[in-house]
């Protein structure tokens, strides 16, 4: 099987994953519904990592690199799937290894103007520097990938153990109506 990676990045190429995404997500009811979500999502980068078969999307990443005080720069992993016929071929671990391979080299960047400290991360310290025009915090290198997947996902669970990903904690959810 030769399947090639690359990012769905036109509205084309996005509802042309829309197949796929249905089989973890079946409540996205169209390919211009897709398109609709994932454009809603790209200001906070969200991107697809898809993997193609000539023009037919067989398995997906959508990802996106976010900070936060608990972990700092990671990047957090929101869809892998796989089309069924083509699991057991190591594409899930391809898929994960390419948005892994771009966590490393990518710089994530956001800046508040009250503050007046940038932090500079490279890895291996942070540095701080006083300069009175706002926060900007920089990483090379994220430091982590995250995912969640649900408690029943025993299959998934399985994949992401053997992938060298460990549990880091439970999350909680409580429905709003």
């Amino acid at each position: 099987m030769t399947e090639s990676l690359r990012h769905a990045d036109t509205d084309l190429d996005i509802a042309a994953c829309f197949p796929v995404m249905r089989i973890l997500r079946p409540h996205i009811a169209s390919a211009e519904d897709l398109v609709e979500r994932v454009r809603a999502q790209m200001p906070e980068r969200y991107r697809i990592l898809a993997a193609w078969n000539g023009e037919a999307v067989i398995g997906l990443a959508g990802y996106r690199f976010q900070s936060n005080l608990i972990r700092g720069p990671f990047c957090y992993v929101d869809d892998l799937v796989v089309a069924s016929d083509h699991r057991r071929f190591g594409l899930g671990a391809r898929l994960l290894d390419a948005v892994t391979a771009e966590a490393r080299e990518i710089r994530i960047a956001t800046e508040a103007r009250e503050v007046g400290i940038t932090a500079e991360a490279r890895g291996v310290g942070i540095t701080t520097e006083a300069r009175g025009v706002g926060i900007t915090t920089e990483a090379r290198g994220v430091a982590s990938l995250v995912l969640d997947t649900a408690m029943d996902n025993a299959l998934g669970q399985r994949f992401y153990f053997r992938y060298g990903m460990l549990p880091g904690a439970l999350r909680f959810v409580k429905k709003l109506d």
